[in-house]
C-alpha cells in the first residue's frame, strides 16, 4: 500500500472518538479526521456503526454524514431508554468505506418508566391497615435503574395521601409487597401505585378497591389460621381419647 494514493479507500480511521449521553434517547459523537497522509483522495463523508451492547453484530445500525469540517460533532437519535451502545466511525472517499475506529461505549440517560406495576392486590389486614402486592413493570419498560414505587390512596372521605416504598433489593424483578397503616377504621380506599427511576415517575397501575376491617377484627394469616386448624384436630381428638378413657373407667367400675 502506497500513502496518498488515490486508487483506495482511506487507510486509517478517524481520530479521538468520544461520546456521551445527551438525553434518554440521543448520544453526541465527536471525532477529527484521519491523519491526511491515509485519506488517499478526498473525504467524501463518514459512516457511524453503532448497536446495542450484547446484540449481535447483525443488529448493527448505520448513518451517514456528508455534511463535515475537520472536526465532526454528530448527534445519534431514536434510541432505546438507558441502553448502552458500542460505536465506531469510518472515512469513505470515492473508492470505498475506510477503517473503523476502535469501538466506544456509551449509555443513554435514564427515562421515565413507561408501563405501570402489574398486578396489583390489596387486603385488610386490620381495621386500620392494608397490604398491598405487586409485580414491577417488564424491565425493557423501567428505563433506567428502579429507585422505588408511590403507593396512592384515596378514601371515601376524599382524603389522599402518597406513601412511598424503596425496591426490594434482594428481589427487585419480583413481588413487592407494602404496609399501609395509620388507616380510617372500616373505610373503603381506592390505590393506585406507580414506580419511578431518577427521571421520574411512571403512569399509574389500574385501580383496586379496598375497604379496612371493623374496629376489633383482624384478618388472620394463612400461617395463623393453619395453626389454628391444626390445634383445633388436635383438641377434638384429645376430647374423643378423654371420652373414650371416662367410658372404660365407667364401665369397670359397674363390673366391679
Amino acid at each position: 500500500m502506497i500513502d496518498g494514493c488515490w486508487c483506495l479507500a482511506p487507510s486509517g480511521p478517524p481520530r479521538n472518538v468520544i461520546g456521551s449521553a445527551r438525553s434518554n434517547s440521543s448520544i453526541v459523537l465527536q471525532w477529527q479526521s484521519p491523519d491526511s497522509n491515509h485519506w488517499n483522495g478526498q473525504l467524501l463523508g463518514y459512516m457511524i456503526r453503532y448497536k446495542s451492547t450484547g446484540y449481535p453484530d447483525s443488529t448493527r445500525s448505520y448513518e451517514n454524514i456528508t455534511s463535515f469540517q475537520y472536526s465532526v460533532i454528530h448527534e445519534l437519535t431514536g434510541l432505546i431508554y438507558f441502553q448502552q451502545y458500542q460505536l465506531s466511525v469510518a472515512a469513505y472517499n470515492s473508492r470505498g468505506l475506510g477503517v473503523f475506529s476502535a469501538d466506544i461505549s456509551v449509555r443513554t440517560s435514564e427515562g421515565r418508566p413507561t408501563a405501570p406495576p402489574r398486578n396489583v392486590r390489596a387486603s385488610a389486614i386490620s381495621s386500620t391497615s392494608i397490604s398491598v402486592h405487586w409485580q414491577p413493570p417488564s424491565q425493557q419498560h423501567i428505563n433506567g435503574i428502579m429507585q422505588g414505587y408511590h403507593v396512592n390512596f384515596t378514601s371515601t372521605f376524599n382524603d389522599s395521601a402518597r406513601r412511598t416504598f424503596h425496591s426490594n433489593l434482594t428481589n427487585m424483578l419480583g413481588e413487592q409487597t407494602a404496609i399501609l397503616t395509620d388507616l380510617y377504621k372500616y373505610t373503603e380506599y381506592r390505590l393506585t401505585v406507580v414506580c419511578f427511576t431518577a427521571a421520574g415517575e411512571g403512569p399509574p397501575s389500574e385501580p383496586v378497591h379496598v375497604r379496612t376491617l371493623e374496629d376489633g377484627k383482624r384478618m388472620l394469616s394463612w400461617h395463623t389460621l393453619a395453626f389454628y386448624m391444626q390445634f383445633m384436630y388436635l383438641m377434638s381428638i384429645l376430647i374423643q381419647l378423654s371420652l373414650c378413657l371416662a367410658l372404660l373407667c365407667f364401665r369397670s367400675a359397674l363390673i366391679a
